[in-house]
């Protein structure tokens, strides 16, 4: 969880495998959100008169190694780099590997 500089709370969970051939489409599992609310909720009881105000979904790519694959793609012309791997850190540590 965290707090964006506007005020709103955000977290994130679960970790659902997916097969590659449904890579495309992600749809949001509102039990999932559910789930995620009520335990974020006894947490915090706060949290239980503030509706959910957004969701998204995507992929979590973890490496086999778990480690993030950071490096210059050297078959491609110019200076192209790959910063992948993150798994669910993605969000917070991508910027700063950039």
């Amino acid at each position: 969880m965290k707090q964006t500089n506007d005020g709103k709370i955000i977290c994130g969970g679960d970790r659902v495998v997916s097969s590659a051939k449904d890579s495309t489409n992600f749809p949001i599992n509102v039990k999932y959100i559910e789930n995620n609310k009520a335990f974020a909720t006894r947490m915090y009881p706060f949290l239980a008169k503030h509706p959910v105000a957004d969701q998204w979904t995507g992929l979590m790519p973890f490496s086999p190694d778990s480690y993030p694959i950071i490096g210059k793609v050297s078959c491609l012309p110019g200076q192209v780099f790959i910063i992948s791997g993150m798994a669910s850190a993605g969000m917070m540590k991508g910027p700063g590997a950039g």
